[in-house]
């Protein structure tokens, strides 16, 4: 018969002529649990949890023993899928330690696609360290020849995975399959690594060039021509076609320029579109000539020509003097030709054109601009300086005539008498007197009210009391 409480089940039995009670109880879940595992019946153990509803931690915690079992008696199939099951809640690093050894890499490829392919795994997981699984998981399958599973990998994600195909490429780049790496950055139409490989890794920048010539997208075009241009200029064997390039992308450019509507979204495609960019890859002295050539296409076509341009223009007509490649008149034809465009005229920041000149030394210049500035008193200061004596009487004259019948606050004439007598004392050039003459005589029509005569009394009287000490 059978007897039960709330604990016990109670068995009474005869065995022969005797009597006997069996008393049964039920263990506990964790006595259960610890006879399961020490039978090594995991599957039992992992179907009695799930009987009891328990969450996914404890169910992964069960998976992971049964893993480590079977990886003990070298079942590592099997083991890895158990592996596979620990995933969201075992460390992965736990996991793919035990199976680095190159015996065991396609098991652990298998636990790494694993990862790939769970959703809620890459949601949390920290982007660096997935970045990093996916790194081992592209050189896995390069160790084990598995070249066609890395592409169809690369393939299966979304295009704009844009990290897991970086990725890629620098592993093939690291284990030397450019080709490879080619392969995947252009299928991912990944511009930017594709012209890296070509020109840091296979150093064909005849076919980076032709590549960036071909791409349809006019930003991206000056986007990597900006990145990589310097280095294009710098090759002697590609300079002249890399310049083609550059200046059909300016050409481009100043289409837009000129047709542009200023309430369309070409207005924004202009700021980023900026000849001063261009420019800045031409570093070396060897390129100024394509610089050169870029410049005046740009001023000669550019209906709105930066100044900034024209300024760099300039600039450049004065280095060549500086270094003696160009004449100062030819450069002064050349200056005069730009700060007389009307084109130009409001665009110019002349004081800053004056400082360049004085600063380099171009004196002519300084006198050419000082003109088109009207700038009497410097121009005048500039004869005196150089001891031009006929332009001194010339500016002056110039100057007075330009005055007529306007309030004069300077007489002119005086200031050149004073400066002939002022170097006559310490000169006995004779053909001083002529020039002398001359401003006499212009001052002899002056009237009071140009200047009083007492001033040119007091002039002459010093210029005599100098000569007599």
């Amino acid at each position: 018969s059978i007897i039960t409480d709330k604990e016990r089940i109670h068995i009474l039995y005869t065995t022969g002529v005797s009597k006997k009670i069996l008393c049964l109880k039920e263990k506990d879940n964790k006595e259960k649990f610890d006879t399961f595992y020490k039978k090594q019946f995991f599957e039992t153990a992992l179907n009695y949890a799930k009987n009891l509803k328990y969450d996914k931690k404890k169910l992964s915690e069960i998976s992971k023993l049964h893993a480590e079992h079977l990886y003990k008696k070298g079942d590592y199939e099997k083991s890895i899928e158990q592996y596979k099951a620990t995933i969201n809640y075992l460390d992965p690093s736990y996991v793919i330690q035990k199976f680095l050894d190159g015996s065991k890499l396609n098991y652990l490829i298998e636990y790494l696609e694993a990862l790939q392919n769970n959703e809620e795994f890459k949601k949390t997981c920290v982007p660096e360290r997935l970045t990093d699984f996916t790194a081992l998981l592209l050189n896995c399958y390069i160790k084990q020849k598995k070249i066609k599973e890395l592409k169809d990998f690369v393939e299966s994600k979304n295009i704009n995975d844009e990290v897991t195909i970086k990725t890629a490429i620098e592993v093939c780049k690291d284990t030397n399959k450019t080709d490879l790496a080619l392969s995947i950055a252009q299928k991912a139409k990944m511009a930017d690594s594709y012209i890296q490989i070509l020109m840091d890794i296979k150093n064909d920048f005849a076919e980076s060039l032709d590549f960036i010539k071909k791409l349809p997208d006019i930003e991206q075009k000056f986007n990597l021509l900006i990145k990589y241009g310097e280095k294009f200029i710098e090759k002697k064997d590609v300079i002249d076609d890399a310049m083609k390039v550059i200046l059909s992308l300016v050409d481009e450019i100043i289409n837009i320029r000129n047709n542009s509507n200023p309430k369309d979204d070409d207005e924004k495609r202009i700021k980023k579109l900026n000849y001063e960019k261009i420019i800045s890859i031409f570093i070396t002295k060897e390129s100024e000539v394509k610089l050169e050539n870029l410049l005046d296409k740009i001023m000669l076509k550019d209906k709105d020509c930066p100044k900034q341009i024209i300024l760099r223009r300039i600039e450049l007509y004065v280095d060549k003097y500086v270094e003696g490649k160009m004449g100062s008149t030819d450069v002064v034809d050349k200056i005069r030709e730009i700060l007389t465009n009307e084109k130009f005229k409001d665009k110019l920041d002349k004081n800053y054109l004056l400082m360049l000149f004085k600063i380099s030394g171009f004196n002519q210049g300084v006198t050419e601009l000082s003109k088109i500035m009207e700038l009497d008193q410097d121009l005048l200061q500039i004869y005196m300086e150089t001891h031009e004596y006929k332009k001194i009487n010339i500016a002056c004259d110039a100057i007075m005539k330009k005055y007529e019948g306007k309030e004069k606050k300077v007489n002119y004439w005086l200031q050149a008498l004073n400066y002939y007598i002022s170097i006559s004392t310490q000169s006995t050039k004779s053909y001083l007197g002529e020039f002398i003459i001359e401003v006499l005589d212009h001052l002899s029509k002056s009237t009071e009210e140009d200047f009083s005569p007492m001033i040119l009394l007091d002039i002459l009287d010093k210029a005599r009391s100098n000569h007599e000490s």
